[in-house]
């Protein structure tokens, strides 16, 4: 269950501490990123109804399309949860948000190394010492050649890159500057990720769309819905928008991204779908 502070939602009548609450569009974006990123992989196995030739030619990419949309969900929600906690007590307890990512994420994911660890020992499947220190590290995202079994792991250092340096850069920037930080970083991940696509040799070109920079701007149109929610929702053609019979093709568009090229398709161009198709459903708790 994907759950918030806010701040308008009370406990009884006589108490003024927020209690978390449910945001079931972010249930319902997760469960569609979910499900993005299983048919994704569903189709390159044998038997599947959807020709694996269609993923591997990137027709239909979308597993990288689920991934995405992961981000922006975790841009938005870490930025909301930090926000709320510097309106309501001035500053950001660091230790705390740490301690909580490391006791949530880290001790689940170690025993998962730990085990396919074993399981190569046994011979059971291929790991190298590489694999195991980037996947220790979370460093996945910035290994060129890294093993099927621990290889996913890419996108949960990407998330645990940015549960490092977000708050931290937040709590140093505060809130007007760090909006301007992740502002910048619209323009600046496409043009890296044309940068290495283009004019990188080898290895680094094959690591575009895996790097933190090159999928930093996922993630900084999560933080920017979390940071002005209201000049999104509160906005009358916004909410114009939200009520027109033409809304139904809103989750077409956020698919347009996903039938190019996770790479080269990757652009400026591709962000008005990521707001529009996740921006609007970040209703109000309740």
């Amino acid at each position: 269950m994907a759950t918030i502070s806010c701040g308008t939602c009370r406990v009884g009548k006589v108490s003024s501490q927020p209690r978390p609450c449910r945001m079931p569009s972010l249930d319902g974006l997760r469960a569609l990123s979910i499900a993005m990123v299983v048919a994704g992989h569903l189709v390159q196995t044998a038997g599947a109804p959807i020709p694996a030739g269609l993923v591997r030619n990137r027709v239909i990419a979308l597993a990288p399309l689920g991934v995405r949309s992961f981000f922006v969900i975790s841009g938005y929600l870490i930025t909301r949860l930090l926000l709320e906690e510097l309106a309501r007590r001035g500053t950001i307890d660091l230790a705390r948000f740490y301690l909580r990512r490391t006791l949530r994420i880290m001790l689940p994911y170690y025993a998962l190394i730990a085990g396919a660890t074993a399981m190569a020992a046994a011979g059971w499947l291929s790991l190298t010492a590489a694999d195991v220190g980037h996947a220790l590290t979370f460093t996945v995202n910035y290994q060129p050649t890294r093993s099927w079994a621990l290889g996913h792991a890419w996108s949960l250092s990407v998330e645990e890159q940015f549960y490092l340096l977000w708050p931290a850069a937040l709590y140093l920037l505060g809130q007007t500057r760090g909006v301007y930080l992740a502002a910048g970083l619209l323009a600046v991940s496409p043009l890296l990720r044309a940068i290495y696509f283009h004019l990188a040799p080898g290895l680094i070109q094959e690591e575009v769309g895996y790097r933190l920079e090159t999928v930093a701007d996922a993630l900084a149109v999560g933080v920017l819905i979390a940071a002005a929610p209201h000049r999104f929702t509160a906005h009358p053609l916004w909410q114009r928008a939200i009520g027109s019979r033409w809304f139904v093709l809103v989750p077409l568009v956020e698919l347009a991204p996903g039938l190019t090229d996770p790479r080269t398709g990757r652009s400026w161009a591709e962000l008005l779908p990521a707001v529009a198709g996740q921006g609007v459903y970040l209703r109000p708790c309740r």
